[in-house]
């Protein structure tokens, strides 16, 4: 809840959010953004609320919903909120901040790691790059740092991830994935993150990797 006398007004979806021309102009630049921090290993919290940000910028019914996680904050009150997907928590909002640095430590960890499973054999490569998505995406998910908006930007985070290895994802980050995405989200949500990787590891599985050539992230 909002602190006494602190109007809140919730932030829901409009049709103009989901199609206009301005969110699909928005999306581009998210994406590029993404992709270049995820490449230079700038994935931190500050970079996926810019993510969020450029995304979203001019669409909440508060402007500064867009651009920042909930958190405690004495000028941006609203943030103070907590969230459920299916009657499932997100994070207290307390504790979103230092979730999110963890996550990204993960991540990047991760990321750094990664040049050396080019001498796995593909079956072990592969299971790590689920792994990696799965990790940092479904905990992305089970977090759920931002008002709205979550789920679009953990697929961008899916996407330019699987980009990094030379995988194309067939989902977008503007359109609603089809079934079982919901299904394997709200799993996210209870802390099994084990259908999202069999979900991950079966898309690229089933995909060559892309034509140019796979670069690993800057150490």
């Amino acid at each position: 809840m909002p602190r006494p006398g602190v109007n809140c007004p919730p932030w829901r979806e409009t049709r103009l959010e989901r199609k206009g021309t301005k969110m699909a102009i928005q999306a581009p630049q998210a994406i590029s953004l993404a992709a270049d921090d995820v490449k230079n290993l700038r994935v931190a919290r500050v970079n996926i609320e810019m993510w969020h940000g450029t995304l979203f910028n001019g669409f909440p019914p508060v402007p500064y919903y867009a651009g920042n996680i909930r958190q405690p904050s004495d000028d941006k009150p609203c943030l103070e909120m907590p969230i459920h997907v299916r009657g499932r928590p997100g994070s207290d909002w307390r504790d979103v901040p230092r979730d999110m640095d963890r996550l990204c430590r993960d991540l990047r960890k991760q990321l750094k790691q990664s040049p050396k499973w080019a001498d796995l054999e593909p079956v072990e490569r592969l299971s790590k790059i689920a792994s990696l998505v799965c990790r940092s995406v479904g905990r992305f998910i089970q977090i759920h740092p931002f008002l709205n908006g979550n789920g679009r930007i953990s697929r961008l985070l899916w996407m330019v991830v699987l980009r990094q290895f030379g995988f194309e994802w067939e989902n977008t980050v503007l359109k609603h994935p089809d079934p079982p995405y919901d299904d394997v989200m709200a799993s996210c949500m209870t802390g099994d993150f084990d259908p999202l990787f069999d979900h991950v590891l079966l898309a690229i599985a089933q995909q060559p990797t892309s034509d140019s050539e796979e670069t690993a992230p800057s150490s």
